[in-house]
C-alpha cells in the first residue's frame, strides 16, 4: 500500500492528483501490504521503517 498527500480543493477536477506539485514526480510512500483473506478479512503487515 502506497499514500501520497493531494490538495483537496482539486478533487473532482482535471488536475487533480496523487503526486506533488513540485519535486521529485512520486512522492507517496510504501505504508505496508494489504492481504485479503479467503474468508474476506483484510490485514495490514506494517512496511519496515525506512533507514
Amino acid at each position: 500500500m502506497r499514500v501520497g498527500l493531494w490538495i483537496p480543493a482539486r478533487i473532482g477536477r482535471p488536475d487533480e492528483r496523487l503526486i506533488p506539485d513540485r519535486g521529485r514526480l512520486d512522492r507517496r510512500v510504501t505504508v505496508g501490504v494489504a492481504r485479503i483473506l479467503p474468508a474476506g478479512e483484510v490485514t495490514i503487515e506494517p512496511a519496515p521503517p525506512e533507514s
